[in-house]
């Protein structure tokens, strides 16, 4: 009696290995989400520690010297004589606050000296990158002009004024935690910005494009633009931790929301001081912010401007809604 034998299957067919890839594809699109938002989260964990560091670094400074250090330093000089003019040492705040942020091995080759500031041996420090001034969701951006970026920026309140002395860290400011009349849980000091995001236009004597840039209604640009200097003329925004010339380099303003869409494209600038430059970040939803007493806070990107404002300011007596 002959018995017939069953031949073993040895693989997969044509349809299992379609179904297999297909399960495979399909886990995952379902965990590829889940890994970026847990890489986001961690990365917006770091960016809140950066600024909770930067926080102990200006408390500690002020300990020392009982004031906040200035934003940037400005002096007018007249020599030779009849060639007077403003210049600066250009070092921001975020220099001096280096060795109390355990950065002295940077901060020890400052030359504080030096007209300008970027001269002689502080040349070779525009380009050392600082990890504490980056926020990680913004790593990839890249140097501009040869100089480490910065994502941390001070605020100067609601105006667009370059000169506003409404916030602690301004131009030539020494400000005393006292001046903080509006209360330091209720006054923000630092905020983020986008590396070169969005693009800077300057408008100079241009007053009706600097007021629709404002509006949001000025056409699009596609570069960093001066009307003086040509493409590439004015450095973009956060383009340095060490310098601290233009306003678009240091600061952020209150007159827009966080994240705000009109400028998404540009944002104004007019000579070298009025500019509207909103706070910004890679974040969903919104931006962390420090506040004078160094608390650090996330601030929604739909925030009662009115509330917003108030926060911009030291001594503005608003009356603030939940934020």
């Amino acid at each position: 009696m002959n018995v017939l034998c069953a031949r073993r299957r040895t693989g997969f067919t044509l349809i299992e290995l379609l179904v297999v890839i297909a399960i495979i594809a399909v886990l995952i699109a379902l965990l590829l989400p889940a890994v970026q938002q847990a890489r986001e989260a961690a990365r917006r964990s770091q960016c809140k520690n950066n600024l909770k560091q930067i926080g102990l670094g200006l408390h500690n400074y002020l300990e020392q010297g009982q004031r906040f250090p200035p934003g940037s330093l400005r002096d007018y000089i007249n020599f030779p004589a009849g060639t007077g003019s403003w210049n600066t040492s250009m070092l921001s705040w975020q220099a001096r606050i280096l060795p109390f942020m355990d950065k002295s091995s940077i901060s020890n080759k400052i030359d504080w000296k030096i007209y300008p500031g970027t001269g002689g041996a502080n040349a070779n420090l525009l380009s050392v990158n600082v990890p504490l001034y980056r926020c990680p969701s913004d790593s990839l951006a890249p140097a501009l002009a040869g100089n480490a970026p910065t994502n941390y920026v001070t605020c100067l309140g609601n105006s667009d004024d370059g000169l506003s002395t409404q916030n602690v860290m301004y131009i030539n400011s020494s400000v005393r935690i006292a001046a903080v009349r509006d209360g330091t849980a209720n006054t923000m000091v630092v905020s983020e910005c986008k590396v070169n995001s969005p693009w800077v236009y300057r408008y100079e004597a241009n007053v009706g494009g600097y007021t629709n840039c404002q509006a949001g209604t000025a056409a699009p640009v596609t570069n960093n633009w001066s009307t003086s200097g040509g493409s590439g003329g004015t450095p973009g925004r956060g383009y340095s931790w060490f310098l601290a010339i233009s306003n678009q380099s240091w600061t952020y303003t209150t007159a827009f929301r966080p994240n705000d869409r009109a400028q998404s494209n540009h944002e104004c600038e007019q000579w070298s001081y009025p500019g509207y430059f909103a706070a910004r970040s890679h974040h969903t939803g919104g931006v962390h912010t420090l506040m004078v007493d160094g608390a650090t806070r996330f601030i929604n990107s739909n925030i009662n401007l009115t509330t917003w404002r108030g926060l911009g300011t030291k001594n503005g007596k608003e009356t603030l809604g939940e934020f």
